[in-house]
């Protein structure tokens, strides 16, 4: 029989390499299916949360996540296929998901794959009625030439409209100046790349699309006010190649990509 000591040693081992990982709220967490053990996490108690997922690289396998809400206790096992009392799949659309639900005791979050070569994903927890992870507006092609294009942001900050005084018809000036832009604007990131690459192949999420390298190089980002719809970011790219097609993706704080179930509206033939 082993000594008293060497079998505490062991359960304390044991125990460790099994402890779940707490999830922190009102955050993203990166993780690698290869550095997983045990694969689920603890997510901590409160009234409403909001579960979200993004595949941040491309997988053999087609993934699954179940999260609990019953209790985050270490005895409570993994909700899983199996399904049982509150138990749930976070269905994915293009390596993004989520779910949102009551854990007034806590909750379990867990992946299951088959994928020998592990892939990269992010959890976010919001306490808010919106997950950290969510699609956005898609960007708008504002014009091109041989090789250059303007692209634009969906709108993300309104400004002020000056309502005519009636019975003062006065016309406003044929040069209106732009409006003062707004003191915070979100982070903003472009990417574009050829479409003959088929990245569209791959997650649609904002740490996926921002690992990519972009095609062409970014000359002026501004802030430009360019119809009622509000404050967009504007992009004047140089450097593309005529006669070529290009997929043009704008993702917001690394989380928010656009829509993804329009994903070639942007493609566009730069002709010279």
């Amino acid at each position: 029989m082993l000594p008293e000591s060497l079998l505490c040693l062991i359960s304390a081992t044991l125990a460790f390499a099994q402890a779940r990982q707490q999830l922190t709220l009102d955050s993203v967490a990166s993780f690698n299916t290869l550095r997983l053990n045990p694969p689920s996490f603890s997510i901590p108690q409160e009234e409403r949360l909001a579960v979200s997922i993004a595949l941040c690289s491309v997988t053999n396998s087609q993934p699954r996540f179940f999260v609990s809400n019953i209790s985050n206790s270490d005895a409570q096992s993994d909700p899983g296929p199996a399904g049982g009392t509150s138990v749930f799949e976070i269905k994915l659309v293009d390596g993004l998901g989520s779910w949102a639900g009551g854990f007034p005791n806590g909750g379990l979050l867990s992946v299951q794959s088959s994928d020998a070569d592990g892939f990269s994903f992010d959890v976010g927890l919001s306490t808010n009625t919106e997950p950290l992870h969510q699609n956005i507006t898609l960007p708008f092609l504002g014009d091109t030439t041989s090789n250059q294009a303007i692209i634009l942001s969906a709108p993300f900050a309104k400004f002020d409209i000056p309502v005519p005084s009636y019975p003062n018809y006065t016309l406003p000036a044929a040069n209106m100046s732009q409006p003062p832009p707004p003191s915070s604007t979100p982070n903003m990131t472009l990417i574009v790349t050829e479409t003959s690459r088929g990245i569209t192949g791959g997650p649609r999420t904002g740490c996926f699309l921002s690992s990519q390298t972009t095609a062409g190089a970014i000359d002026e980002q501004t802030i430009w006010a360019r119809d009622i719809s509000g404050y967009r970011s504007q992009w004047l790219l140089s450097g593309l190649t005529p006669s070529t097609n290009y997929t043009a993706f704008v993702v917001q704080d690394s989380t928010k990509p656009p829509l993804s179930a329009h994903s070639c509206t942007l493609s566009h033939s730069v002709l010279g």
